[in-house]
């Protein structure tokens, strides 16, 4: 009977650690898949190629100006379009990467003490719908309030139907709409 007993204890003893080792891995796994995405500054060596060609595959959906220069935007780090010397180095750009492979950027900057912009948001094709987009627009929007900003705003075409549906989804408010772009507000304090 003494056997009996001791097999049965060792056999709930095991189980419990089988069950706690499971539990461990489980929730391992699913830490390392919550983690497969680094949102990282930007880095001109690294990073410039693949901004150039992230931006010339969505051009329409990122600029209406045929004249804007992303090359100009990395080499003086500016929020602008044109030269502006007080503008250099106030632009903030930030790379999703996944699985090492960058996958989406996003560009912002403080346009005042109280008041942050972004202005480019960019999630190649073929990593569409794996919340990169969220991701990268959430890590803006952290930094920014960092910063001190009150409101943040950002502006998409009218048809990009994605972009309108995630930014109501993070809270943003539709302002207006002019020149082909509707234009959203994100109040980061109370009024």
């Amino acid at each position: 009977m003494r056997v009996s007993l001791s097999f049965k204890f060792f056999k709930i003893v095991l189980l419990l650690v089988l069950f706690g080792l499971a539990l461990f891995f489980a929730s391992n796994f699913e830490y390392s898949t919550k983690s497969d995405v680094k949102i990282v500054d930007f880095d001109k060596q690294r990073d410039t190629q693949f901004l150039i060609d992230s931006f010339d595959e969505e051009r329409y959906l990122l600029s209406n100006n045929p004249e804007f220069s992303i090359q100009f935007m990395v080499d003086h780090m500016s929020p602008v379009q044109y030269y502006d010397p007080s503008q250099f180095g106030k632009q903030q750009i930030r790379i999703a990467f996944a699985k090492g492979e960058p996958v989406g950027f996003i560009a912002y900057h403080m346009k005042n003490f109280y008041e942050g912009k972004i202005h480019l948001l960019e999630v190649r094709k073929a990593h569409h719908g794996h919340g990169y987009a969220t991701k990268l627009i959430k890590s803006a929007i952290e930094h920014l309030k960092s910063q001190g900003a009150k409101v943040i705003k950002l502006d998409t075409r009218v048809d990009n139907q994605p972009a309108r549906n995630l930014y109501t989804k993070l809270g943003f408010q539709l302002i207006d709409e002019s020149d082909g772009f509707v234009h959203f507000v994100l109040k980061t304090a109370p009024a």
